[in-house]
């Protein structure tokens, strides 16, 4: 995924920075 605050589920995660 991305280390982005609350990214949506465009990769199926979330990583929250």
């Amino acid at each position: 995924g991305f280390e982005f605050p609350n990214w949506p589920l465009r990769t199926g995660e979330i990583h929250l920075t």
